[in-house]
């Protein structure tokens, strides 16, 4: 049995030094990223027209990075300069033939949440320093008798919290119907038609909200996509507490903005500019591109399955990811002398706690075992069955739960994004086993293994959410076969335990003393 473990570390060993070995990069890493090639295309007709085409430039910032090779930026019919804080590139010319004009970078993008203070009240965000952005303008009407109606109305609803205010506006404007005919784009004609396009509706909701007193703008880019484009996406952003918070109706996000976002320019702004143009066709062609440096000698490249959408990173990740959970637990429990509720269930819950967060998760399961203990006492006392029971505490948790998720979606403490289900069947699962710990054995013995439980899971969730231990069994899936060697291995500890011995140190000490 040991060679066969031997084989199963060997192999996916060599696998992974041969992938390694192959690479050519002088710095490879085991994090692999994905990067979007956006590439601006002009199609220009010859003739004796002057052209002069405007456009943006994305700039870097906390959640995007923007790489321009030096010598486009360089090119001598290119010129840049600064717009109302975006960069502006601008190409200028004649030309008799029919000519092409092409610009290229690739970006980095990563998601982003805002966090809205709950108790923050409307008049309490500086707004002193952004005060033309509560003006109205001819597209984003914030000063016309209906729109500031409307936003009486919505006042009303919620008079205080700023949070509660941008919730009703952003649930207004998002269930709006979209147009494609390019009808009703500023945010009168978008609030009296009921019925916009897209940059209508982000130019409504901008006008709401500097209606109710709080300064916001547009924003628009490019919704990163394996595809050509021949036109730009529209969210917009809210002044809130000391920071913009971005909100896209178009697209259900509040107060996030996902990786798939490029933001190209902030402002009620047309991407593009065309003068002086008599024909002239634009597009921007985006490709997406993940820097993977292992697939030579790869069985199979789950990297690709990723991002050609044919398997979902979040499963595919915990089903990897599962086996090197159950091994540490099992360290845990053969090698240190632990005492856990089953060997996945700390595996599972430090997955939910991936999902919901630390804080909240441990707040979460904590707040389920105190029910269980609370609620054990009566039932154990009225006589009832062992099957009839664990109903009544799991409907008493099914109750909690539903209360609990309604209280972390207000509070903010999780995203309205966040996808709980997952975290609370696996937590419901565990209430049930230490229902059944207090039944056979005491609550006093249940609460101790509950305590090992969760040091275990707490292990088990550092391990399991770096991003190197991620990125490295996704791209060495072979991993696994190793785990399974070394669980053959571990398998066959006859050793004592690290807690054994101090339980037989004080044996030793006794025999050493009577020798």
């Amino acid at each position: 049995m040991k060679k066969i473990a031997y084989v199963l570390i060997i192999i996916p060993a060599i696998l992974v030094i041969l992938r390694y070995s192959a690479n050519d990069e002088p710095d490879p890493g085991v994090i692999t990223e994905l990067t979007y090639n956006v590439t601006y295309r002009y199609d220009i007709k010859g003739g004796d027209n002057y052209y002069n085409i405007e456009s943006f430039l994305p700039l870097n910032d906390f959640r995007q990075s923007i790489d321009v090779a030096p010598s486009a930026l360089l090119s001598s019919d290119m010129m840049q300069s600064d717009r109302d804080s975006n960069r502006l590139m601008i190409w200028r010319g004649s030309t008799e033939t029919d000519t092409t004009i092409s610009f290229q970078y690739s970006v980095k993008t990563r998601h982003v949440d805002f966090n809205i203070d709950q108790n923050l009240k409307l008049g309490e965000s500086a707004v002193s320093e952004q005060q033309q952005y509560l003006e109205s303008s001819n597209t984003i009407q914030a000063d016309h008798p209906d729109i500031r109606e409307s936003t009486d109305r919505f006042l009303l609803d919620s008079p205080d919290s700023i949070n509660e205010l941008a919730e009703t506006l952003f649930e207004y404007v998002e269930q709006i119907p979209t147009v494609r005919n390019g009808m009703a784009t500023d945010a009168l004609a978008c609030y009296q038609a009921r019925a916009c396009s897209e940059e209508g509706k982000s130019r409504l909701l901008t006008a709401l909200f500097r209606s109710a007193g709080i300064p916001a703008r547009e924003a628009g880019g490019l919704v990163l996509t394996d595809e050509k484009k021949g036109t730009v996406d529209y969210w917009m952003q809210a002044y809130i507490g000391d920071e913009w918070v971005s909100f896209d109706p178009e697209r259900s996000h509040f107060a996030e903005l996902p990786a798939t976002h490029l933001e190209l320019f902030r402002g009620d702004h047309n991407i593009v500019t065309y003068a002086d143009v008599g024909s002239i066709n634009s597009f921007y062609d985006i490709k997406r591109e993940r820097q993977n440096d292992y697939t030579s000698y790869a069985i199979f490249d789950i990297w690709k399955l990723i991002d050609d959408d044919r398997l979902p990173f979040r499963p595919v990740m915990v089903l990897l990811l599962l086996p090197l959970g159950a091994y540490i637990v099992a360290i845990s429990t053969n090698v240190v002398g632990f005492k856990t509720y089953g060997v996945f269930l700390p595996v599972l819950i430090a997955f939910s706690f991936l999902d919901m967060g630390l804080i909240q998760g441990l707040i979460f399961f904590t707040v389920i075992i105190a029910l269980i203990s609370f609620m054990s006492f009566p039932l154990e006392r009225w006589g009832i069955l062992h099957t009839p029971k664990i109903v009544c505490l799991l409907t008493v948790v099914s109750l909690y739960c539903l209360s609990a998720v309604e209280i972390f979606f207000i509070t903010g403490w999780v995203a309205p994004s966040a996808t709980l289900t997952f975290p609370i069947i696996i937590l419901t699962l565990i209430s049930e086993r230490f229902a059944q710990k207090v039944e056979e054995e005491s609550l006093k013995d249940a609460l101790f293994v509950y305590g090992q439980t969760i040091i275990v899971t707490l292990s088990c969730f550092w391990i399991l959410s770096a991003n190197v231990i991620q990125h490295f069994f996704i791209t060495f899936p072979e991993t696994l076969l190793a785990i399974a060697g070394l669980s053959l291995l571990l398998g066959e500890w006859i050793g004592l335990q690290l807690f054994e011995y101090t339980r037989f140190s004080k044996i030793d000490e006794e025999v050493s003393y009577v020798k």
